[in-house]
């Protein structure tokens, strides 16, 4: 009378089936949510490089800078700028709003890393600027 029922051991494989169906389904989730992170790094990862790329170049960076203070628009002021190994140190004490708007504009447009930025209203025309930009 040592039987095994043949439904009892039907009902054990399919709870077993069950199981690793779920488990497999749940191992899925995790191998896309881990392939998704993957690609989200590798993507930071790339932009990270090209960053990299595009500002530590000290010698396109300073050839850029050099263009925009040779400009039409900022000849008629009295540029003081110094050259450091980290950076590059621009000090115009008399610039009209115009001229300013024109140099900001391409400083922060452009790819510069700009450290310090001050800039004084001297009258409604008139201001100082004080910056430091580093390579």
């Amino acid at each position: 009378m040592n039987h095994i029922n043949p439904l009892n051991i039907l009902l054990f494989l399919l709870s077993i089936l069950l199981i690793v169906f779920v488990q497999l389904n749940q191992k899925e989730q995790f191998y896309d949510e881990v392939k998704q992170s993957y690609q989200e790094t590798s993507s930071l990862v790339e932009k990270t490089k090209r960053l990299k790329q595009i500002y530590r170049n000290k010698q396109r960076m300073s050839k850029q800078f050099e263009r925009i203070l040779r400009s039409s628009a900022l000849r008629d002021f009295t540029i003081k700028k110094t050259k450091t190994y980290a950076g590059l140190k621009i000090n115009i004490a008399d610039i009209n709003k115009h001229a300013l708007d024109f140099l900001l504009s391409k400083v922060l447009n452009g790819s510069y890393k700009v450290t310090f930025l001050e800039i004084k209203k001297l009258s409604s025309e008139k201001a100082s600027l004080k910056m430091e930009i580093q390579w």
